[in-house]
């Protein structure tokens, strides 16, 4: 076979592939699809590790797919009600060590939108604690507002007399603290 035969036939395999290699990326995709979801008014984006949104301008990360939220029922409960008092006390017993992760995603994503004064305390007299302000729902005022994280079998989340308790078990309570987050937020 001659030279110029052979640079024919390899010119015309190599861009036989080009042509099916673009044909390839254009129906296939960039395979960098972002899997989003439009809750209330924000869209919501999968990133792997939990669901992302900009809200009241800090970026929000749940675990819970924003698709479930609806069928989880929290209390008509925001962040201006906590902010109506003078004071907010965010109370654990801290024999109840099954809540850490819940915990920190109430205080990471709610405490920065509470303009009064935030101060942790313990349902209970421990060493644990420290010097912390032992309170519970029966400390609750109109000045004086509660937010109580309880280990209990049953998962609910309730909002009276000016105390919010959150209870439950992980990893349901996970999905409720993530309901009650957006609530809280306006969402």
């Amino acid at each position: 076979m001659e030279d110029k035969t052979k640079k024919i036939i390899v010119g015309g395999f190599i861009g036989f592939i080009m042509v099916l290699s673009t044909f390839a990326v254009i129906f296939s995709g960039s395979g960098n699809e972002v899997e989003t979801y439009r809750y209330k008014d924000k869209v919501f984006i999968n990133t792997g590790y939990g669901w992302s949104a900009d809200i009241n301008g800090l970026k929000i990360t749940i675990e819970t797919d924003p698709k479930e939220l609806d069928s989880i029922e929290v209390p008509d409960v925001n962040v201006a009600q906590l902010n109506s008092g003078q004071k907010v006390y965010m109370t654990v017993n801290p024999e109840q060590d099954g809540m850490v992760k819940s915990i920190s995603y109430f205080n990471t994503y709610v405490r920065p939108f509470v303009s009064v004064r935030w101060i942790t305390a313990c349902t209970i007299d421990n060493e644990k604690c420290g010097d912390a302000p032992i309170r519970t729902c029966s400390d609750a005022t109109s000045t004086v507002k509660v937010i109580q994280f309880e280990e209990n079998n049953e998962t609910k989340i309730t909002y009276n007399n000016n105390c919010l308790i959150v209870q439950g078990k992980e990893p349901e309570l996970t999905r409720y603290t993530d309901r009650i987050i957006l609530k809280m937020l306006g969402l």
